[in-house]
């Protein structure tokens, strides 16, 4: 199986990341007697700054100001907007721009079409509606891959194996879901990690111009660790809890994982989770930080898009590195789950 023609989506706002950890640190404070400027001390000790996320993109016009009687979702401290709100919001933000993604595509190419989001979800999907308008209902067949959050990438890939060709999209509202009513150092943490994103690409069995061979699909739950990441649903969003441990218990089982692929000249995509996942997996593999070149920029660029991140990382390999180089894929979700892919860039 191959995967090619990658197209992603700018979001419409792209907030500068010192300026979204001081929007954060105001809309902290709201209803409360404490000082915009102690969040914004602990978002500088515990979240990410500028110097590893320099932008987050966002579909949200919500953190381009603070005037709070002006916000889509985040201008009530006291009653936030519920959940049912948000995935309105989120179907309704993204029906346009998905739409336009596929405004060349007259003719299906593709048999299966595969929905991956672990941020939004109404039925009839996205997907479905096109499908619908478009009156492709006898050609394509719509797949769900929801709510397993950053690995999904890799799922995906193992759900498009077989005889039909499949078309993959990733759509992400990740900020929808940020919550400045939780203060604790984990909260800081995911608040100033997650972005919004979309991408689609292709999965065929025939080799295409240029693109990745997928050769070897793993995934792993570890053991006891259940409760080290989640992503459950409350009545106002979605909520994340993320341990401290994470980055460890991925560093100690990571190199079992992924040893009988290892070569000299590979090179990786691996969700940035964070700066601290990043700096685990280089420590565990020995790595150099040009094997790490491509997660880094995307995180720089982007921050973490959750699903839609590691197809980014992808496809500025795509363009960036030759062929036949060998890339070793990694992901983490909950479960905790470690997925892994093993590709090769063809031409």
């Amino acid at each position: 199986m191959y995967i090619s023609n990658f197209q992603s989506l700018t979001p419409p706002y792209l907030v500068p990341q010192a300026e979204g950890l001081n929007w954060l640190a105001h809309a902290h404070t709201r209803g409360t007697d404490q000082s915009p400027d102690l969040i914004q001390k602990l978002l500088n000790r515990y979240g990410c700054g500028p110097d590893r996320i320099a932008q987050r993109g966002t579909y949200l016009r919500d953190f381009t100001h603070q005037n709070w009687s002006e916000m889509q979702i985040f201008g009530d401290a006291l009653q936030p907007t519920p959940l049912d709100g948000r995935m309105h919001f989120y179907h309704e933000a993204l029906q346009r721009p998905v739409e336009d993604l596929y405004s060349e595509v007259q003719k299906p190419a593709f048999q299966n079409w595969i929905h991956v989001s672990c941020t939004g979800y109404l039925a009839p999907s996205l997907i479905q509606n096109i499908v619908s308008h478009r009156g492709w209902g006898h050609q394509v067949q719509c797949l769900h891959a929801y709510h397993m959050g950053c690995y999904a990438a890799i799922p995906a890939l193992r759900m498009s194996r077989g005889n039909l060709d499949t078309e993959i999209l990733h759509t992400e509202l990740c900020t929808l879901h940020l919550d400045p009513s939780k203060h604790e150092p984990e909260q800081l943490v995911i608040q100033s990690l997650f972005a919004d994103g979309v991408i689609r690409y292709s999965a065929t069995q025939a080799r295409p111009p240029i693109g990745f061979e997928i050769l070897e699909l793993k995934e792993w739950v570890l053991p006891d660790s259940l409760r080290d990441m989640t992503w459950d649903v409350s009545a106002t969003g979605f909520k994340m809890t993320l341990a401290r441990e994470v980055p460890s218990r991925v560093q100690s089982q990571i190199l079992e994982l992924i040893r009988p692929w290892q070569t000299t000249n590979c090179i990786y995509a691996v969700h940035p989770g964070g700066p601290r996942i990043l700096d685990g997996i280089k420590a565990a593999l020995s790595l150099s930080e040009d094997q790490l070149y491509f997660s880094r920029q995307v995180l720089l660029e982007h921050g973490n898009m959750s699903s839609a991140t590691l197809p980014h990382i992808w496809n500025r390999m795509l363009t960036e590195t030759p062929v036949s180089t060998p890339i070793i894929s990694l992901a983490f979700g909950p479960g905790l789950t470690v997925a892994a892919a093993l590709m090769v860039k063809v031409a």
